[in-house]
């Protein structure tokens, strides 16, 4: 039975992925400033400059002006989190 269901799963999938890239939209520079515009960033304190005692975090556009509070003495891991087509839901943000 759950092979059956992952022969008929994959290419509906297929058809969905095709359709999404044939809207182009993901290569729409305005549709990619959105998106970075609108991704959540955090900056642990251990990677800004010493005498600040919180955190740089919230929206990109909100937080890139305050870049030059983060640190050049280390480099900072990135954590990529890829949600699903309704966005990030406030209970992933809780168990972030």
């Amino acid at each position: 039975m759950i092979r059956i269901l992952q022969i008929g799963f994959l290419p509906i999938l297929a058809i969905i992925v095709c359709a999404c890239a044939a809207l182009k939209s993901v290569y729409d520079p305005d549709e990619l400033g959105r998106t970075l515009d609108n991704a959540i960033v955090e900056i642990p304190v251990v990677y800004l400059k010493k005498g600040n005692s919180t955190s740089l975090g919230g929206y990109f556009k909100d937080v890139k002006p305050n870049f030059a509070m983060i640190s050049s003495e280390k480099k900072i891991p990135i954590v990529i989190y890829l949600h699903g087509c309704a966005g990030i839901t406030l209970s992933a943000l809780r168990d972030m």
